[in-house]
């Protein structure tokens, strides 16, 4: 005899029944899995412990980068710093290195008028900021560099024959020593449009009628290109 098994063992009653149908309601018992085996030896631990150590050598490797671009970044100013320095040279002792508002031997020579202001005497303000009215170019309290004499600065002196450049050059505008060319009275008579009206000479042998050759434009500087080192 064959024995046939029972579709629906898995089934079981509810006790109540559907009131439209009149049938009993089944439900299928869920099988219980089997809970998650525990960690062996420690391999889940170790898994994480990687992972955790993975993101926190990635942030070191970060930070680390940072901090040599910031030394780096600092050398270099550093750096610049001390070429900026080495460039000056101080009127007072002539060494290098130092202006003459820092060098050590100008407060024991007060002949040299440094710490004071040029128009007025006063050592609270300089000649920047002071409000006595003087004629332009009487400085009665500075002392010439080059000449030793009292009453002029050495950019004003007749024996400085650089003036105000004291590495050499001049004014593009006019040729000029005794100012920068942004204070250039000529160039911003220009700007304004009140430039001055001028003629070339006429040659003997030279035609009236031929034509003044225009002046040639300036070439233009050179760009240098930015290198930026990291």
């Amino acid at each position: 005899m064959t024995r046939w098994a029972r579709f629906g063992h898995r089934l079981q009653p509810i006790s109540t029944l559907d009131s439209k149908k009149g049938k009993r309601n089944w439900r299928k018992t869920k099988t219980k899995t089997s809970e998650k085996d525990d960690d062996v030896n420690g391999f889940v631990a170790f898994q994480r412990k990687c992972k955790a150590s993975q993101g926190t050598e990635a942030r070191d490797e970060r930070l680390e980068v940072e901090v040599k671009r910031e030394r780096r970044r600092e050398e270099r100013r550093l750096k610049r710093q001390r070429q900026k320095l080495s460039s000056k040279v101080c009127f007072q002792c002539q060494q290098p290195g130092h202006e003459m508002a820092d060098c050590p031997q100008a407060m024991e020579n007060f002949e040299s008028g440094a710490g004071i202001c040029f128009c007025c005497g006063s050592t609270e303000h300089g000649m920047q900021h002071c409000t006595s009215r003087f004629a332009e170019g009487d400085l009665p309290f500075a002392k010439c560099f080059i000449c030793g004499e009292m009453g002029h600065l050495s950019r004003s002196c007749s024996q400085n024959p650089r003036g105000l450049y004291a590495e050499g050059g001049s004014c593009r505008t006019c040729g000029s020593v005794e100012h920068y060319q942004r204070d250039c009275t000529k160039r911003l008579r220009e700007e304004a449009g009140d430039a001055e009206a001028t003629a070339s000479m006429w040659r003997p042998g030279e035609s009236v009628d031929a034509l003044e050759p225009s002046p040639k434009p300036r070439p233009p500087s050179p760009k240098r290109a930015k290198v930026v080192i990291f």
